[in-house]
């Protein structure tokens, strides 16, 4: 059976799944940081905390949330994607995809903005020596430049309020980029849409490097488009490559489907660790390597291509026509569920965790290590049951906007960061 006939409903669960485990790693990446962050605090080092090898290994395992972002951002391409390739086009044109856009994205953030203003108000306004510094204190610069969603711009800004709410500002712009990628798409196919985005993130590099010569307070690490916009483009790549008839497309889906899944375990394995290996050696002592943070956008664009090739092989039908194994494995009904408001639960996190940590773990009196364990596990659960009610009220009503749809269908081809 043709990937074009499979429908959406038993076939994009898996894209919710991954969207959950993303988030919740990073819910966890954050728990962990409340205690061994080596940018705050007096330890610079992990050795600084005299851990055994195997909590060393435990806390390293958590160590790496960025790279959700990375995740979150090609699956984003691939969704909205999706809906293009059926049609041929941005259904309703330009002007309603950026009020869809606007009204999916902005209002749970305004909401999770404006609880995070209220929780530093009254509780979490102080210094811990925590990764939650980043976020306190915070004054009307703050609140403006969240608000107009150019926070990430700025070295004194972009982590105020609420640290992870950087990506969402790097990602709502790129949804300002889309319509001119399908231009380019529809104009010269999808492989000059990879070239053309590369393009904006070199030049748009360049400029904030230049600019930051006479304004020092420009950041050129967490900021625009660069490199999440060719991030973003290889999932569009992705969900092309899914639906499409080509040649090239059946043949690889064909050769997928004659794959054991092992062989497919294997490839998979080799591919991300040759992403690694690229990722140890790419260093440099030039100064504007490390200003641009080239090698750290090398590796996650490396791993962008990662994540786009596994939704592609999840899209693959399996050979007598059903669902593809990888994906049945991703579509479990509890991820699916927890993907549908993964949004929310990025959105509030940091400040929950911050609660938690204040007001519940330290009064605990537990040795570092085991306190860190108890926020990972019982903090991402208590989390997560907020988030869900966060969802519910400041989330769903604008996914939705009062039409009788699925929701879990609803965030998948509405998908937030």
């Amino acid at each position: 059976m043709p990937a074009t006939t499979i429908q959406p409903k038993n076939h994009l669960l898996y894209i919710d799944s991954i969207r959950a485990l993303a988030a919740l790693y990073v819910v966890m990446h954050h728990a962990v940081l409340q205690f061994y962050d080596t940018t705050m605090g007096p330890y610079k080092d992990i050795t600084d905390y005299h851990l055994s090898t195997v909590q060393k290994l435990i806390v390293a395992i958590f160590y790496h949330g960025h790279y959700s972002v990375d995740l979150f951002i090609v699956v984003s391409g691939f969704s909205l994607m999706l809906s293009v390739t059926k049609n041929g086009n941005l259904k309703g044109g330009i002007l309603l995809f950026l009020k869809r856009r606007v009204i999916r994205i902005l209002p749970p953030y305004y909401f999770a903005m404006l609880l995070s203003a209220i929780l530093i108000w009254l509780l979490v306004g102080t210094k811990t020596q925590t990764i939650w510094d980043l976020s306190v204190p915070i004054d009307l610069r703050d609140i403006l430049t969240h608000v107009f969603v150019v926070h990430d711009f700025f070295s004194s800004n972009y982590y105020k309020i609420n640290y992870p709410f950087w990506s969402i500002a790097v990602e709502f712009r790129i949804y300002l980029f889309f319509p001119f990628l399908i231009w380019v798409w529809k104009k010269w196919g999808l492989v000059p849409v990879v070239y053309t985005a590369t393009i904006i993130s070199i030049v748009g590099s360049l400029i904030l490097l230049w600019l930051k010569q006479s304004h020092p307070n420009l950041s050129t690490d967490t900021v625009g488009v660069s490199p999440y916009i060719i991030l973003f483009t290889f999932g569009m790549l992705a969900a092309d490559l899914s639906l499409s008839k080509s040649a090239i497309a059946d043949k690889i889906k064909k050769s997928y489907q004659a794959t054991s899944p092992i062989v497919t375990i294997i490839i998979l394995g080799v591919f991300f660790a040759g992403c690694a290996v690229v990722r140890h050696y790419l260093k440099s002592d030039n100064v504007y390597f490390r200003q641009l943070g080239i090698p750290d956008k090398i590796f996650d664009i490396l791993l962008g291509a990662f994540f786009g090739f596994v939704l592609f092989v999840c899209s693959i039908p399996s050979k007598n026509g059903g669902i593809f194994w990888l994906t049945k494995i991703l579509s479990w009904r509890p991820l699916v569920l927890i993907g549908t408001f993964s949004y929310s639960l990025y959105l509030i996190h940091a400040p929950l965790l911050a609660l938690l940590y204040q007001y519940v773990i330290i009064s605990l009196n537990l040795g570092r290590f085991t306190a860190c364990m108890v926020l990972l596990t019982g903090g991402t659960m208590a989390v997560t049951v907020v988030a869900y009610f966060f969802f519910y009220l400041f989330e769903r009503p604008f996914l939705t906007m009062g039409k009788k749809t699925d929701v879990a269908k609803a965030a998948v081809i509405e998908p937030a960061p």
